[in-house]
């Protein structure tokens, strides 16, 4: 049956060892999709609903897109990293993809999620990893999606704004509604559609005022903008980061306690580069590819092994790497123009705390499972009797 493909757990990054093609240079790089005439003819022999089909169908799409982001994008071979992936897998799918197909597949608008990390990790890759792999229904009278992926992700930075602004960023305001406010302006909350997610990056620094109101649209899913009586609502998923410890947050007062704990549905950490790098050394040649490769435009293995030569020269396989992978894409641009990299005093860090949980749940809906997977890993040169590409703990 092709339901072996999803019922035997392996590793998510088995994906990666099956998929043999370069991405092509396009925006977003997918060089091949699900077939829909596969899919097509997979549901039609099962009898499916023409609900049952559109839904597959999306479903299908949805896996394929978070593969790529999850799998391709964040790269390194580190069990850290594998550790990472899953855990971002977990967090679009749960644990328990049957259960999430049957009852989940379009409410995973309540599971608000923290990603916490040092600066530079990744916090942001990660929060688009999840934010652009969500179910996005298919419209089979128009042919399309109801919206496309790339805008399914909408982004602030609470730190870049003053705290009067914040506000006006998040809810949007009203022409009038203060000094400068000459137009209408919507804020991320109304930019965000019901099949999107909104990054709330550095929301540790945020105030109590602010807290308060976003932590009424965790719980009821409602807001105002700045100087407006209007209601609206809020059906998006919020995604929310930062580099401070969380139980400090917490237990300095700095963040409110029913606030954290609306927003801790899953508490997802970034690991450090260096942790990484001691895990798995070849976590620093992984890294400088696709470094490299974005800088020159094309695959140079030449340049990477200069370039590690000279890390490991001036740095060492020991440096500490206090900025991160930021840290390292600056190191690479300094090294191609310089030659050198000069090693500046390491800023303070913090090592945020995680959560971990385990949830076990029936396993339902596997014909239409299996289809979605198979049209997936066909394009992976697997064949239906292999082991799969998913790791359900």
């Amino acid at each position: 049956m092709i339901f072996s493909i999803v019922s035997t757990p392996t590793s998510i990054d088995t994906l990666r060892t099956n998929y043999k093609q370069e991405p092509s240079p396009s925006k977003f790089p997918f060089v091949t999709r699900p077939s829909p005439i596969f899919i097509a003819r997979a549901t039609d022999r099962k009898g499916y609903s023409d609900e049952e089909k559109r839904r597959a169908f999306a479903l299908t799409f949805q896996l394929w897109r978070a593969y790529y982001f999850i799998v391709r994008t964040l790269v390194g071979r580190s069990s850290l990293m594998k550790k990472l992936r899953q855990r971002l897998w977990n967090n679009v799918f749960t644990h328990n993809i049957d259960f999430y197909l049957q009852y989940l597949w379009n409410r995973m608008e309540d599971f608000s999620t923290i990603i916490a990390g040092e600066t530079g990790t990744g916090k942001g890759t990660a929060a688009m990893a999840i934010g652009r792999s969500g179910f996005i229904p298919f419209d089979e009278i128009n042919s399309r999606f109801v919206e496309s992926f790339a805008q399914s992700f909408v982004t602030l930075n609470l730190s870049q704004f003053p705290e009067a602004l914040i506000e006006s960023e998040l809810f949007g305001h009203k022409k009038g509604a203060f000094t400068g406010a000459v137009d209408d302006h919507e804020g991320v909350l109304q930019r965000c559609s019901r099949y999107g997610a909104i990054f709330l990056d550095e929301i540790g620094e945020v105030s109590f005022p602010i807290q308060i109101k976003l932590l009424k649209v965790l719980e009821e899913r409602l807001f105002s903008p700045v100087g407006s009586h209007e209601i609206h609502r809020f059906e998006g998923r919020i995604i929310a980061a930062t580099n401070r410890d969380l139980d400090e947050l917490v237990g300095k007062g700095v963040m409110r306690s029913d606030f954290y704990y609306r927003l801790c549905s899953d508490i997802i950490t970034v690991v450090p580069l260096r942790d990484r790098i001691k895990d798995d050394p070849r976590e620093l040649d992984d890294l400088l590819g696709v470094i490299v490769t974005k800088i020159l435009g094309v695959n140079a293995p030449e340049a990477i092994d200069h370039l590690r030569g000279l890390i490991v020269e001036q740095l060492g396989l020991n440096y500490d790497w206090p900025g991160n992978v930021r840290e390292l894409a600056q190191c690479v641009r300094r090294l191609l123009l310089n030659k050198r990299y000069e090693i500046l005093p390491a800023a303070p860090r913090s090592l945020p705390s995680t959560w971990t949980r385990a949830i076990s749940m029936p396993r339902r809906w596997s014909d239409a499972i299996a289809i979605c997977f198979t049209a997936v890993s066909a394009l992976l040169g697997k064949s239906p009797g292999e082991r799969s590409w998913i790791d359900v703990p």
